[in-house]
């Protein structure tokens, strides 16, 4: 019997959680503007204007 594996270089990249990543590396100045944008940011995700949606599923449709 032959033994089939997915090579790890095939792997999805891991993906961080929020609460992985590590903003301390930042200046102070860059630090308040990231906690300036992340709610915007954070609703963005949540609830996407429908012109984005709109304009990634023509795109798809076009490939």
């Amino acid at each position: 019997m032959m033994e089939i594996y997915t090579p790890e270089t095939n792997s999805l990249p891991e993906i961080i959680s929020e609460s992985d990543m590590n903003i301390e590396g930042l200046n102070a100045e860059e630090q308040s503007f990231y906690s300036s944008i992340k709610p915007t940011l954070n609703a963005m995700i949540e609830d996407p204007h429908k012109e984005i949606v709109s304009k990634i599923l023509d795109y798809s449709k076009s490939v």
